[in-house]
């Protein structure tokens, strides 16, 4: 059986992609909450940040120390984020592609997100 055939049994590849095209515009909308060190972050799918929240605790430090609090907070936050799109990716794609041996899903979604 042909990958061509493998499609054709999901409701053709223009029924998928226009699947994927939703799972991708709603993974841009979910908002992940991430708190640490005095920081409060909401971040959207689409790597907008919708919430940020300074404690009094974050405001007593020296400008250095809040610097690099806030380097390493975003960072993480970001990383957050992006797994939480990865695995909406991932659910999604699961849900639409057929079982194909050896196909590599995570490097299909590094590549679309």
């Amino acid at each position: 059986m042909s990958i061509f055939d493998m499609l054709s049994g999901k409701g053709g590849l223009s029924e998928m992609k226009e699947k994927l095209s939703v799972s991708r515009e709603e993974a841009s909308q979910i908002i992940t909450q991430y708190e640490a060190d005095g920081i409060l972050l909401e971040i959207r799918g689409s790597n907008t940040i919708e919430k940020f929240e300074l404690t009094e605790g974050f405001t007593t430090l020296d400008k250095a120390e809040q610097e690099n609090r806030l380097k390493a907070v975003l960072n993480a936050a970001l990383d957050t984020a992006g797994t939480t799109v990865k695995q909406k990716m991932s659910d999604s794609i699961s849900e639409n592609l057929p079982n194909i041996p050896g196909l590599d899903l995570g490097s299909i979604i590094g590549k679309m997100i």
